[in-house]
């Protein structure tokens, strides 16, 4: 029993470290598409400040319009610069809990493309069976050896109790790793029909049928779509690990 014991505990820290490691990977790829989103903000600004001076020298757009577009770059850059540094400061607790160097050697990156979890392929019963099974609580429940009825009888209060708490909350994970497929599939359609209408507002922009003010708001409203979208991926794939780790008894 000390050796079953033993090499549980250590199958399971192996588990529950591998899954700190991948939550804190999602929370930094969500972090970085943050930055990448500012750094597109600040490249907008910049070419819509551009824009916006060069109209204000012919008198299209006034000064405060100009005030107004260097604010704006201003406080991206802020922004940009400090989502940098917390990104650098995840980046190295990753790297110190796989061992690696955080010399910048090691890329760290999401693919979007990747397979998506295809929810006809679960069976739910089976998973809470499974999470029964593998939970360690319930296990060390059945691994007690109890001598009085009062005890053997709280002993299977407990394992029930706990048992169905469990139940609740599989299924409770089961439904949010189905409310934000769905909102994965929403913001994946959004974005298509960004990229589409982007392509649009580039061969308007070309021949000079925008104005500044239209060429910002229209390529923010790609940037937004783009980020929601990889924001959406990243909340499926964290579920998709919630649901996966309770199973296997990790969380």
């Amino acid at each position: 029993m000390k050796n079953y014991n033993s090499g549980s505990s250590l199958r399971r820290l192996e588990k529950q470290l591998i899954s700190s490691v991948q939550s804190l990977t999602i929370s930094y790829l969500s972090l970085m598409s943050t930055q990448q989103t500012l750094k597109a903000s600040v490249d907008t600004y910049e070419a819509y400040l551009s824009q916006v001076t060069t109209e204000n020298s012919v008198g299209i757009s006034s000064q405060s319009d100009v005030l107004t577009a260097k604010n704006n770059l201003y406080s991206a850059k802020s922004d940009l610069e400090s989502i940098k540094l917390q990104c650098q400061e995840m980046y190295d607790s990753i790297c110190l809990m796989c061992g690696y160097p955080n010399d910048g050697s090691i890329t760290i990156e999401s693919d979007i493309d990747s397979e998506i979890i295809d929810l006809s392929t679960i069976d739910l019963q089976t998973d809470i069976e499974s999470a029964i099974g593998n939970n360690s609580t319930l296990i060390s429940y059945r691994h007690n050896n109890t001598s009085s009825t009062a005890a053997s009888n709280a002993k299977e209060q407990l394992t029930g109790q706990d048992g169905e708490e469990l139940k609740i909350t599989i299924q409770s994970l089961y439904n949010t790793l189905v409310e934000v497929k769905s909102d994965y599939n929403n913001a994946k359609l959004s974005f298509e029909a960004a990229k589409t209408q982007k392509n649009i507002n580039d061969a308007k922009a070309s021949v000079g049928m925008f104005s500044a003010a239209e060429s910002l708001s229209a390529q923010m409203n790609y940037i937004s779509a783009q980020s929601s979208y990889l924001t959406a991926y990243l909340k499926l794939k964290q579920a998709e690990f919630n649901y996966s780790w309770s199973v296997e008894g990790t969380q």
